[in-house]
């Protein structure tokens, strides 16, 4: 898949886009030795240390707005394709927008369509 990924073709591009996407959402509902003790932690001191860390799912969430925003910018955007990312949305949907680049017969970048 890395030579087919390097060709640009847009529909492994994303197949791979959902592959780690599932793969994360897949880690972050994994429960470790550190999510117990994090809770054990979190109960003896009143959830307060919450105001302090990152949980678990937390951290998790932020590794997939990441993700999404390095492929937007170098995978994506340049082909005139925006992923907005899903936590923007309650998890609820992957909302994806054609752009038209300045360099479409319309010359106008500010139109776009949602898919």
């Amino acid at each position: 898949m890395k030579s087919t990924y390097c060709e640009g073709c847009l529909a492994c591009l994303t197949a791979y886009f959902i592959y780690i996407c599932t793969e994360t959402h897949y880690e972050k509902k994994s429960a470790d030795c550190s999510t117990y003790c994090e809770g054990c932690l979190a109960c003896l001191t009143a959830y307060f240390i919450y105001i302090c860390t990152e949980t678990h799912y937390e951290k998790h969430l932020r590794k997939v707005s990441k993700f999404i925003a390095t492929q937007n910018e170098r995978v994506y955007n340049p082909r005139g394709i925006h992923i907005t990312d899903p936590i923007l949305r309650g998890l609820r949907v992957i909302e994806i927008t054609i752009i038209d680049l300045p360099n479409s017969p319309t010359g106008n970048n500010m139109n776009s369509r949602h898919t």
